[in-house]
């Protein structure tokens, strides 16, 4: 199905090759994941095109979604970054409630840092971002290292 000249030509074949191949990454990995942040629950994954995003942590339902666009490398990174977000909601560090406004009527969603309400503040300032992007490289790290010597050694 790869052609030279016209490169892919059944681009929903690609996205399901990449959605397989992720998910293998993905049942490889999540075992050293789950070991390097004391992960507890057993984490749901979903894995598909993101528009907005490459991964994302919905701590209601327990979901990780990944990119299925995305490199293999950067799916490390992405798992390690979302898997963070797993350990501080686990470890009640950070929360989410929903609170409705008495002024407006409305819901809106608060979040809570070690019990702390936080301001409506950049994605790049949220501590908890910090936090994550801080974290990411070096758990993906660990985990190839864990992975390797499971396979070599």
């Amino acid at each position: 199905f790869f052609q030279a000249e016209d490169g892919i030509r059944d681009k929903g074949m690609w996205l399901e090759f990449r959605r397989v191949l992720f998910r293998s990454i993905i049942q490889v990995t999540y075992p050293s994941y789950r070991k390097l942040l004391k992960l507890g629950k057993k984490q749901i994954f979903r894995i598909a095109p993101c528009r907005t995003y490459v991964g994302k942590y919905y701590s209601i339902l327990n979901l990780v979604e990944i990119d299925c666009r995305s490199t293999e490398e950067n799916t490390l990174v992405t798992l390690a970054h979302e898997l963070v977000h797993a350990e501080q909601f686990q470890q009640k560090r950070l929360d989410v409630k929903k609170i409705k406004c008495n002024k407006t009527r409305k819901s809106e969603w608060v979040f809570y840092w070690h019990g702390q309400p936080t301001k409506n503040k950049c994605y790049w300032s949220l501590p908890w971002e910090i936090e994550a992007r801080q974290r990411q490289s070096t758990i993906a790290q660990q985990v190839v290292e864990m992975v390797y010597e499971k396979i070599w050694f």
